[in-house]
């Protein structure tokens, strides 16, 4: 009976500490939630998107750059517009004990990857750099600290959108 007893609470709290995690995996987080800091806070960006793949059986590689866009040009409406309209689903790796201190793309394909660096005053940490290196992930790292958080775009569209606005809006 006692055997029982414990084999259902276990089975319990195993079910329960996997909703736990399925939720937390799930649970949507904005722009501003990943870096704490309040809406509208950030003052400019600088963000960087690279093209790469084979033409004509040639390799390349384009970049595109948008330097010190402070927040009262277009520029910076469209890209936080961009930004913004993504929700991020955080990963599994952010639970990790340790801290996370090199990033890879996980794919040998790469068609477009993206940095962006946000500059903000409200808070102790004054800016974070948003690494796209893909179109399924994203390395949040945040100044002072030495380490990488991990995000999944709920838009899986806003690298493709970013790089589609650089490439008009860009220098090259």
């Amino acid at each position: 009976m006692i055997k029982q007893i414990r084999k259902r609470v276990l089975i319990v709290t195993l079910m329960i500490t996997a909703l736990l995690l399925i939720g937390w995996r799930l649970w949507p987080h904005s722009l501003y939630d990943i870096f704490e800091i309040e809406e509208g806070s950030i003052s400019s960006l600088s963000i960087s998107v690279s093209e790469s793949g084979v033409k004509n059986g040639d390799a390349f590689i384009n970049q595109y750059l948008l330097n010190t866009v402070p927040s009262n040009s277009d520029d910076f409406s469209a890209i936080m517009s961009i930004l913004e309209d993504s929700q991020y689903l955080s990963d599994f790796r952010n639970l990790l004990p340790w801290d996370i201190d090199s990033v890879d793309s996980g794919s040998k394909n790469i068609h477009y990857s993206a940095i962006i660096t946000l500059c903000w005053s409200s808070t102790k940490a004054s800016c974070g750099d948003l690494l796209f290196l893909n179109d399924k992930k994203v390395a949040v790292g945040i100044d002072g600290k030495n380490s990488y958080l991990f995000f999944h775009p709920a838009n899986r569209k806003t690298l493709e959108n970013l790089a589609s606005y650089l490439m008009v809006h860009g220098e090259h």
